[in-house]
């Protein structure tokens, strides 16, 4: 199964979320410092993804598995 942008950034969200929430709750920052950093991480992790699924090794790898399923 290949994982798309929307998973992908619900996963990175959800992850972000889990640590801000232990690094608050054992005081290691405030809860206003990483809102302000998970919210920087969010789009440089879409711009990562995004670099990596477009890349030509993934469209190439895509066209092969889509080429051995009957597809073209």
């Amino acid at each position: 199964m290949t994982i798309t942008t929307q998973q992908y950034l619900t996963i990175v969200r959800t992850g972000l979320s889990v640590v801000g929430t232990v690094l608050a709750t054992t005081g290691t920052v405030k809860g206003d410092d990483w809102t302000a950093i998970s919210g920087a991480v969010l789009p440089i992790a879409s711009i990562l993804w995004g670099l990596a699924v477009h890349a030509p090794e993934a469209t190439i790898s895509r066209a092969e598995i889509l080429k051995a399923q009957g597809h073209g």
